[in-house]
């Protein structure tokens, strides 16, 4: 609504302007149907008065005017004529006499120019002898137009003065409605749409309260209703705020897992939820189809019962997963996939697939299987590394006595000879020409190669030794001279031609280690290391010379290195040893620290030196050793040592 000075311009959508309608009409058919009677009263009440003029002209009018005519007095004939116009309903009378039938001998009024009413009466008079005496004839002329017109404008004029009362009445009605209902709930109504928590006491509330009307009773109402509604908001604030703070903390949780987890639809296969290890490996993961997403390298996730939703299958009544590991070759990694059927409240069925790494558990776990091995080995090796040594002791002694009994020329060989009927020197060349001096030379290794297993086989069962604090760098450095003085790959290759890399982290903690054990792991892992570049270059050399490239085995030493890094993590020592050249296999790193296993020529290696050297590191030092490799160019062996 709109104010204009005092009035207001209603709109016709509004409750005033359709109230104002409903009275206005209401009031009209009021004023009408109380009209109508009226009029119809006051024709009555006309009609009836005519009857009655008619007949007092009849009952006294005539009676006088026979007398008047047969006294022959026209005076007092032309008085009652007179007295009969007047008289409501006759506009005009004449009077005829018996022989003036055509024209009248009186009259009076004036004729009407339009007559429905005409009313004749025959004049005569009653003598004394009962004779009665005809005098003439009154016609009485009436128009009835005229009181119907007269009727019509008393009509007009009461209608008239109803409908302006009525206009006034619904004025006043609308400008008390307006006053009293409408503007109160108008403002009632701003106010609950503009409802929030500073218009709690809003002005137009409090004023409409306290009216004991309807109106106080909707605003009681309303104020009620926003109390309630304002507690309502609160308490949805405070829950949704304890919502998101527990969204909050569920994300976290599941953000900070190393694992995947995965909310799959059953039927559309689109992801419904992922979390941000997830995200990070396969991006926005949410509406997207699953299959689609997990592909290429890692295609293999795809495995768990993925599909097909018939041939997944159905889970038991306690809801538990169900286990599935995969070797993902592509990365070379392993994975263990959980899966269960979970309802929403909302009564949707989804899948839950939990899908962690775990390559270093597969590792862990082969390494505490290598453990054992060891240590069932290790008693093992004890006693057959005794029951061993005492034989090969004698095979070694009586083998020693008899290359010394043939090459002495002692007395009792000569005094043997003699009697035997020939000489030393037959002997000797004999045995010269049948070899017999290279045989006994080969027992002889053989005994000193066996002897140098058993010392192995013990040291592998040895656990105790005495341990003091080392600097281990200064360990390392020494044990790669004593490597450069000591190996030389049967002539074919000089450790000294490897270049050797240094990175060494500065002001490391000495360690607490058996520094002759840790000393024996370096030295067996440069050697192996360095073996196996040698085989590297030999084996180029061999394919160049097929092909008719010239080539040496010292050609390639510029691209072989050794890289040593030593520093400090946490509580321990990280030392890593690669050697470059050459990779080995996922099937050798799995087995490399077994005992006995080797992949060197037969006479080269006792498979023994990296199982010594894992039972020195976990058994001896409470440390951890593994290897990686890329399979193709390098190897790198990771050695973590306790400080104390």
């Amino acid at each position: 609504m709109k104010s204009v000075g005092f009035f207001r311009i209603v709109k016709p959508d509004s409750l005033s302007f359709k109230f104002s309608i409903i009275i206005l009409i209401s009031s009209s058919i009021i004023v009408l149907l109380a009209l109508i009677p009226q009029t119809l009263q006051e024709h009555r009440q006309r009609s009836e008065q005519i009857s009655r003029n008619i007949g007092f002209i009849e009952n006294s009018y005539l009676p006088a005017m026979n007398k008047s005519l047969f006294n022959f007095d026209m005076e007092q004939t032309k008085v009652l004529l007179n007295g009969i116009i007047f008289m409501d309903g006759v506009d005009y009378c004449e009077l005829h006499d018996d022989t003036s039938l055509d024209s009248p001998i009186l009259s009076a009024g004036t004729l009407p120019g339009k007559i429905n009413f005409i009313q004749t009466y025959n004049l005569e008079y009653k003598t004394i002898k009962g004779y009665n005496t005809q005098l003439g004839t009154l016609i009485l002329i009436g128009n009835r137009t005229e009181f119907l017109i007269t009727l019509k404008k008393a009509a007009i004029t009461y209608l008239t003065s109803g409908l302006f009362t009525v206009l006034i009445l619904t004025f006043i009605v609308l400008i008390t409605f307006q006053k009293l209902v409408a503007k109160p709930l108008s403002k009632l109504a701003n106010y609950t749409k503009t409802l929030d928590f500073s218009n709690l006491s809003s002005r137009d509330i409090l004023q409409n309260k306290n009216r004991k009307d309807e109106i106080g009773m909707v605003a009681n109402a309303i104020e009620d209703m926003t109390k309630r509604l304002i507690v309502d908001l609160k308490e949805k604030e405070i829950s949704e705020k304890k919502l998101s703070a527990s969204n909050h903390r569920f994300s976290s949780v599941l953000n900070s897992l190393d694992t995947f987890v995965i909310v799959i639809d059953i039927y559309t296969k689109r992801v419904l939820f992922s979390n941000a290890p997830a995200n990070i490996i396969f991006g926005d993961m949410v509406g997207k189809i699953y299959t689609e997403i997990v592909k290429g390298k890692y295609s293999s996730l795809c495995k768990c019962w993925d599909n097909n939703p018939k041939d997944i299958p159905v889970l038991d009544e306690e809801g538990s997963f169900i286990i599935k590991e995969i070797n993902n070759t592509e990365t070379d990694q392993w994975f263990e996939c959980r899966i269960r059927k979970i309802q929403w409240s909302t009564g949707e069925e989804v899948y839950l697939k939990i899908i962690t790494d775990i390559t270093k558990r597969k590792k862990y776990s082969n390494m505490i299987v290598q453990s054992e091995k060891m240590l069932s080995l290790g008693g093992l090796s004890a006693g057959m590394a005794h029951e061993i040594n005492n034989p090969l002791a004698g095979m070694m002694q009586n083998a020693q006595a008899i290359s010394n009994r043939l090459m002495s020329n002692s007395k009792a060989n000569i005094e043997a000879a003699n009697t035997a009927g020939t000489n030393l020197a037959s002997i000797r060349n004999f045995l010269e020409e049948r070899k017999i001096f290279n045989q006994l030379q080969r027992i002889q290794e053989a005994g000193i190669r066996a002897a140098e297993i058993v010392k192995s086989m013990l040291d592998f069962s040895h656990k105790g030794s005495a341990k003091s604090s080392q600097n281990i760098a200064e360990l390392l450095d020494k044990t790669v001279d004593l490597a450069g003085q000591d190996y030389d790959l049967k002539k074919d290759f000089d450790f000294r031609n490897i270049n050797i890399v240094r990175k060494y982290e500065e002001n490391l903690p000495l360690i607490v280690c058996d520094s002759a054990k840790i000393q024996q792991v370096f030295l067996n892992i440069l050697k192996n290391g360095a073996q196996a570049m040698t085989h590297s270059i030999l084996r180029q050399a061999h394919h160049d010379a097929g092909s008719g490239t010239a080539h040496s085995a010292s050609s390639g030493t510029e691209k072989l290195h050794f890289i040593l890094s030593i520093k400090q993590e946490s509580e321990r020592i990280k030392i890593e040893i690669t050697n470059t050249g050459s990779g080995i296999s996922r099937e050798i790193q799995n087995r490399i620290f077994e005992p006995f296993y080797t992949t060197k020529p037969e006479g080269i290696g006792t498979g023994l030196g990296l199982s010594v050297s894992y039972f020195i590191i976990t058994e001896i030092h409470n440390g951890e050793i593994k290897v990686e490799s890329d399979g193709i160019s390098w190897v790198k062996f990771i050695i973590l040592l306790p400080i104390s």
